[in-house]
């Protein structure tokens, strides 16, 4: 199961994307790969609640710079 860990350390559904180069959810972006199988009927459903818990698509609130 999927628990956001804070302070404790990143989100277990926090994937890496290599074509784009970015970190992407997993919750949205391939959400029954992440749930329990007796949530996986629901995954549209819990894939539109991430995107809307986290404000997908409103850009990045962190500062920190990358350097190749």
């Amino acid at each position: 199961m999927i628990m956001n860990r804070g302070s404790y350390g990143a989100c277990g559904a926090l994937t890496w994307a290599r074509a784009e180069s970015r970190y992407r959810c997993g919750l949205i972006v391939s959400p029954e790969r992440h749930l329990p199988a007796l949530l996986a009927r629901l995954a549209p459903l819990l894939s539109k609640l991430a995107r809307r818990f986290i404000s997908a698509g409103s850009g990045c609130d962190c500062d920190w710079e990358v350097i190749d």
